[in-house]
């Protein structure tokens, strides 16, 4: 059975231009293809998008990655952040990337023609080079897009211990003339270019390490610069002034940026470094199967009504104010007839409020989790989890590879109809392994029977305030909770951002019971992600609570 087709879509904004660039993977060949645009305003320009538009109708199953520039985010320490204005994602245990809601909005707002599934930030694609080219001394590490200076230091071990951003010079055509027509007997554009840039990274590597060394007087010492470009380098003799001047050992290497932002737009725990929520991939089916049935249900409905009225013709006598009358749904009941029963009015209000039934939500996630788990045997070690609403991905390290065909796959395909190896690596005779479960089997009564229920006054509608008040009681110590989004259509619903770790997975499941002892609408949303750490089971997933509105009782 051959594979469905995937597609990752990069854009990333260079200057004047926006690029994109695509991977096609289709039967384990991956096609590539590049293109760029002139950007002439503050809006992608419309061939862009009808570029991506086409690329995603043909592929269906296709993940659209951008970067988020903001020069406000910044390097964190994880137990000490507590931000609601902004939205964080880890890096490693100790330091994540805090990025302010109002860029992230105008992020969205910027590329809302594309709806883009991954934001990631710069941060996490210099993270990763990093830790793929371990050099075991303490380094000052940039990445440079466009007009901007990402820096990490890490220590010897790799760990980070400080970060900032820097921004440099974006020298436009005028600026340009102006200083050839000035002094141009010294300078030609080029070579002006590139002397104030040289400066202008030097005397910020400088900032950035005069900084690093106040807050850390005795503890490190600088050994290299690695300097990271996505545009034109600096030429030896360049690095080696800027060597003699800083008097440190200075790197710098061409930043391949789509090759590492298409390796976290396929990682299986690309959650954790996205900073926008991925839609479902089966929207664009579902909304044209709603469409066709909309159409076939209004010619049903009119030719019922035609066949009526023709039947009205010869046998109804009663007057044509009454069938209108009939047609109205208010708050007065239908009178009774020998065909029609009496509709009380408290069962269309009650219609109105009811809110999603959290127990039965919460319940069937529940079992879901338990049963991923129990398909792993006791040679094998869960390492990461990843669970969406239709699939899910494990990595897990296996003594052979014989326990995934004989006990891992058989009892995964009980729950999904696809299940494969996407990755294997085999290390110290240990394989460690990327498992893709894909459509989940929806045969369980839960699935299928999640429905909204009526919940009390005092429990529908709850002051935003109260509301965060309790949520915070039922997280454990140290969560980072965050509030996200909050939606209104019917009822109001609030978005919570979890990033948690239980001491062992018992804690998780007492978690989600606490849950569903609340009187009011409190539910886990996927996507959840599971990670075995040395501090325990590290949670990160969404938390959604329903409510009316005020004036809805």
């Amino acid at each position: 059975m051959p594979k469905e087709n995937l597609q990752y879509i990069n854009i990333q904004q260079n200057n004047k231009q926006l690029k994109i660039n695509s991977q096609i993977i289709t039967n384990d060949n991956i096609f590539e293809s590049e293109d760029s645009f002139l950007l002439l305003g503050n809006t992608i320009p419309s061939d862009a998008v009808n570029q991506i538009n086409i690329l995603k109708k043909n592929t269906p199953k296709t993940y659209i990655a951008t970067i988020c520039e903001s020069i406000n985010q910044q390097i964190i320490l994880l137990d000490d952040f507590i931000g609601i204005e902004d939205k964080t994602r880890k890096l490693d245990d100790i330091y994540g990337v805090a990025i302010p809601q109002d860029d992230l909005k105008m992020e969205a707002k910027y590329f809302k023609d594309i709806n883009p599934d991954y934001t990631f930030s710069p941060f996490h694609l210099l993270y990763r080079h990093v830790i793929k080219n371990i050099t075991n001394t303490i380094s000052l590490n940039i990445l440079i897009i466009n007009n901007n200076m990402y820096a990490l230091i890490l220590d010897n071990e790799q760990k980070i211990v400080y970060g900032a951003i820097k921004k440099i010079s974006n020298l436009d055509k005028v600026q340009i003339d102006e200083f050839s027509n000035k002094y141009k007997e010294h300078f030609d554009d080029k070579e002006f270019i590139k002397q104030i840039n040289q400066l202008e990274i030097q005397n910020n590597i400088t900032t950035i390490i005069n900084e690093f060394y106040q807050e850390n007087p005795k503890n490190y010492f600088c050994e290299e610069v690695c300097i990271l470009f996505t545009f034109d380098s600096l030429d030896n003799d360049q690095i080696n002034s800027m060597q003699n001047t800083l008097m440190l050992d200075v790197k710098c290497h061409r930043f391949n940026l789509h090759k590492y932002m298409f390796e976290l737009s396929k990682t299986p725990y690309v959650a954790k470094t996205n900073f926008s929520i991925p839609y479902d991939k089966s929207k664009k089916h579902f909304l044209i199967n709603i469409a066709i049935s909309f159409i076939v249900l209004t010619c049903f409905i009119i030719g019922i009504s035609i066949y009526t009225q023709k039947m009205e013709v010869v046998v109804d006598t009663s007057p044509l104010n009454t069938i209108k009358e009939d047609k109205v749904i208010d708050v007065k009941p239908l009178k009774k007839t020998e065909h029609t029963k009496a509709v009380p009015q408290k069962i269309i209000k009650d219609n109105q409020i009811k809110l999603p039934d959290h127990k039965l939500i919460n319940k069937y996630i529940s079992q879901l989790m338990h049963s991923i788990f129990d398909t792993i045997p006791s040679n094998a070690v869960l390492e990461e989890v990843q669970i969406e609403e239709q699939d899910s991905t494990l990595a897990c390290s296996l003594l052979d590879m014989k326990s995934f065909k004989d006990h891992i796959q058989v009892k995964l395909l009980k729950l999904y109809k696809m299940s494969e190896i996407l990755l294997a690596d085999e290390n110290q005779q240990i394989f460690n392994v990327i498992i893709k479960n894909s459509n989940l089997i929806s045969n369980n009564s839960l699935a299928r029977n999640i429905e909204k229920i009526i919940y009390k006054k005092e429990q529908s509608v709850i002051e935003e305030d109260v509301l965060i008040k309790q949520i915070d009681k039922l997280l454990p110590n140290g969560t980072q909770a965050s509030f996200t989004s909050k939606l209104k259509n019917k009822f109001l619903t609030y978005n919570f951002y979890i990033l948690t770790v239980f001491e062992k997975p018992k804690d998780l499941f007492n978690f989600i019971d606490s849950l569903n002892k609340q009187t009011y609408s409190i539910h886990i949303k996927y996507p959840i992600e599971l990670i075995q750490t040395a501090k325990g089971l590290e949670a990160t997933f969404n938390l959604q609570v329903h409510q009316l509105y005020k004036n809805a009782l």
